[in-house]
């Protein structure tokens, strides 16, 4: 007999004081004909655990210590995997969809191209207007799309990842605590010849107004180059190649035509120099984690 599961897409939500927006996210996925939904709460103190045990939208729950947002990712991506799921749908506690969207979103899927992963729009929680980062940098067409487009990184806030691309592509580099995991996976995924496919007819909530604490732009640069270049860490064969290749990619960054105003204000080579030393401190955390980025499914020991 076919496997019950095998046509359904794992949801996976990961939770930390977020009850604010949980009875919000789970709603539509009360008895979903195209989603299960498995959940880990990261040592909420807000009630979120004893509000999730019993709510009839959680197929599986579990609960601990604050691994961090990646590790507990992959956990779920471990239970997909040995389940059969055909997909699996990461969803932040802070983002919802509709039961139609849901729906919808699931169909575009399986009727498209096996190597995307699929995303709607990001419109803030409340009002017509998209999340700064989705309007401004990794989707701005989606405002005039007649169609769905590919773009090469949307935050992980609802990704949409078929089975054999997470087997193929792996979890989340457990090196990132929180905040970073979404780009290096992208990175990989991108350069394994992946694209994220964005469809302006379907639409998530997302509140990101958690995020919206300004940080100086040496600091944002540091986050995303750090991301990128963890990447090309566990690429490397060890600390000597990825040194060797560094110098260049950071001046190559330093020198793009859209940083060149950075790059005057010294922010670039703050945020180069930044990354630089600390991943030359962090040798022998790398390394520890090296042998796991050489795995069949990269990070997730399914």
């Amino acid at each position: 007999m076919a496997n019950p599961s095998s046509r359904k897409a794992l949801c996976i939500l990961v939770t930390y004081n977020g009850m604010r927006w949980l009875d919000t996210v789970l709603e539509p996925f009360v008895d979903h004909p195209d989603f299960d939904l498995w959940v880990r709460d990261n040592g909420s103190s807000d009630g979120s655990a004893a509000f999730l045990k019993g709510h009839p939208a959680v197929d599986v729950f579990e609960e601990g210590d604050n691994v961090g947002f990646g590790i507990a990712n992959n956990q779920g991506m471990c239970h997909a995997i040995r389940e059969g799921y055909s997909h699996v749908y990461l969803l932040n506690q802070d983002a919802a969809m509709t039961r139609e969207g849901l729906g919808h979103l699931m169909a575009a899927a399986r009727q498209g191209e096996p190597s995307r992963v699929w995303c709607p729009v990001q419109l803030n929680w409340e009002g017509p207007e998209a999340n700064v980062g989705f309007d401004r940098y990794y989707a701005p067409q989606w405002k005039t799309a007649k169609a769905p487009f590919d773009v090469d990184f949307v935050n992980a806030a609802a990704w949409l990842i078929p089975l054999d691309v997470l087997t193929r592509v792996g979890g989340f580099n457990p090196i990132f605590f929180l905040y970073g995991e979404d780009r290096d996976w992208a990175k990989r995924f991108v350069t394994s010849g992946g694209q994220f496919r964005v469809l302006p007819d379907i639409v998530c909530r997302h509140d990101s107004s958690m995020q919206k604490k300004k940080r100086p732009m040496a600091r944002i640069l540091e986050a995303k180059n750090y991301a990128l270049e963890i990447t090309e860490y566990f690429s490397a064969d060890g600390f000597s190649e990825w040194r060797r290749g560094f110098l260049g990619r950071a001046l190559a960054r330093s020198l793009h035509r859209k940083q060149w105003f950075n790059t005057i204000l010294l922010r670039t080579l703050r945020a180069e120099y930044r990354v630089g030393r600390r991943i030359r401190s962090m040798r022998s955390e790398l390394e520890a984690v090296r042998p796991s980025s050489r795995w069949p499914s990269p990070f997730l020991d399914a």
